[in-house]
């Protein structure tokens, strides 16, 4: 190669090895460049597929929580009428106190006048009202004398001129 430039004109030899330098490190910053940019635009494209993934199984998700909380809900709902049931049939049946009461009233004298009944599965309260000493009696002779109750208690007792003796009986079943 000729060299028609002058010498006087030719750049300083440190100017070229700066140069040379310079040329070597901005090629190099840019091949950097295109490698960080490939890498950042391959990272955005996983990670905007991964995105799409996320939310797909996200969606899923929800409608499946949805659908649970549906079921669980029934669930519940089974759960508390199946309690319920089983509260309803542990308790013992008022059949029997009403057999009991009902043959026990069968002996009260017609004059008697009942004002009041509350049975349970295990007890009756009774309470009537006589208008003589003599029913009263006889009233008192059924209900000891039968043996459909365990227990007989008087729970009050009480006399008005007007409407004759109020007495209530708890009578408790065998």
């Amino acid at each position: 190669m000729i060299n028609l430039i002058p010498p006087d004109f030719s750049p300083n030899k440190k100017i070229l090895t700066i140069l040379n330098i310079l040329k070597k490190t901005v090629s190099s910053g840019s091949i950097i460049l295109v490698v960080i940019l490939i890498g950042l635009s391959s990272f955005y494209v996983i990670n905007s597929f991964e995105l799409k993934n996320l939310e797909a199984k996200e969606k899923t998700l929800i409608e499946n929580i949805k659908s649970l909380g549906q079921t669980e809900q029934s669930f519940f709902l089974i759960r508390d009428r199946l309690s319920k049931i089983k509260m309803v049939l542990a308790e013992d049946s008022t059949n029997k106190s009403l057999e009991n009461l009902t043959l026990l009233l069968g002996v009260f004298p017609a004059a008697a006048t009942i004002n009041e009944v509350d049975i349970t599965a295990k007890k009756a309260d009774i309470s009537f009202t006589v208008s003589g000493s003599s029913l009263l009696v006889q009233i008192f002779a059924s209900v000891v004398s039968s043996d459909f109750y365990k227990n007989i208690y008087l729970k009050s007792f009480g006399y008005n001129p007007s409407s004759g003796y109020a007495i209530t009986l708890e009578v408790v079943n065998n």
